[in-house]
């Protein structure tokens, strides 16, 4: 059984379209756990006329006494489904306003089994996959993000996961291994999905599956530069480089959380990539350049790393 979590708020506009592709795979064998964090719009709405329309599809909605936000919400999600389900069991995330395509299911399942075949089912484990982006109405601004980024996604180790996480929480998948391990809800985290697969790096294994198996519907394009061809996307950081030194010491505050909720559990040399990192905002010259060198605290590309190696 699948049992795909789902946090929506305020989202009326694109949710029919999200649900109906969910209901379209090929894989008919899951369950749709809405958590909704207090939308004031025609969100339940949505919700009640699809369960109305689609009695076949099963779908269980449930909303939060308070506003948790995104990241919070989907981590309460995978808790609350992880206490419930068996073994045999998968998770998997949903955002709101994108459009699945009809094998995403049982193309991230035959990975998972991968997974399992190599390390067996009592290690948190975790699949993830590309995308192609769209804008609002279903334009294509890039047939795969991690192309449009330039993303070395074959690099799964824990340093490059500190500098560079590749894991876009709406195409993952997890065992109910990685949901027990989400034991405690941080204080602090940039993402769900930078949290979940930090677990899954440290205490397990994560696979990224090379293939598009969805459409990420980047209603912000404009701000978030996913509109922007690498070269450019450089160039504007380089332009920036004070408020890039910003977003590179932004998940210290994270990674310190995890090892205050995981770090008996870490072994030797991943306890010294997490200290390294967190010593960019602190140490001298020389040491966080050796720390860099030394633990292969390493982005994608040459020009990434020389202005990483500006930055701190």
């Amino acid at each position: 059984m699948f049992h795909i979590i789902m946090c929506t708020y305020n989202a009326q506009k694109y949710l029919e379209e999200q649900l109906q592709s969910i209901a379209d795979s090929t894989v008919k064998d899951f369950v749709i756990h809405i958590f909704d964090d207090g939308s004031t719009d025609k969100t339940l709405e949505v919700i009640k006329s699809f369960q109305r329309k689609h009695s076949d599809c099963n779908i269980k909605c449930e909303v939060n006494e308070n506003n948790l936000g995104a990241w919070r919400n989907f981590l309460v999600g995978v808790q609350k489904v992880g206490n419930k389900i068996i073994d045999d069991d998968y998770i998997m995330l949903s955002d709101q306003d994108d459009i699945w395509k009809d094998d995403k299911i049982s193309l991230t399942y035959n990975a998972m089994k991968m997974l399992e075949k190599e390390y067996g089912k009592d290690k948190p484990l975790l699949v993830s996959t590309d995308v192609t982006l769209i804008d609002e109405d279903k334009n294509i601004l890039s047939k795969s993000y991690a192309a449009r980024n330039n993303f070395n996604t074959s690099h799964t180790d824990l340093p490059h996961a500190l500098m560079e996480n590749h894991v876009q929480g709406c195409t993952i998948m997890i065992n109910k291994t990685l949901a027990d391990a989400v034991t405690e809800i941080p204080y602090v985290a940039t993402m769900h999905d930078a949290w979940l697969s930090l677990i899954a790096i440290s205490l397990g294994h994560i696979a990224y599956l090379n293939k598009q198996t969805m459409y990420y519907r980047d209603i912000s394009s404009s701000v978030t530069g996913h509109n922007k061809t690498y070269r450019e996307d450089l160039k504007s950081k380089w332009l920036t480089l004070n408020k890039q030194r910003q977003i590179v010491l932004a998940p210290i505050p994270m990674y310190k959380e995890f090892i205050r909720i995981y770090g008996h559990e870490l072994q030797e040399e991943d306890m010294e990539a997490f200290n390294a990192y967190i010593g960019l905002d602190s140490n001298g010259f020389i040491r966080k350049r050796y720390d860099i060198v030394h633990m292969r605290l390493w982005k994608t590309g040459f020009m990434r790393n020389a202005g990483l190696m500006m930055l701190v």
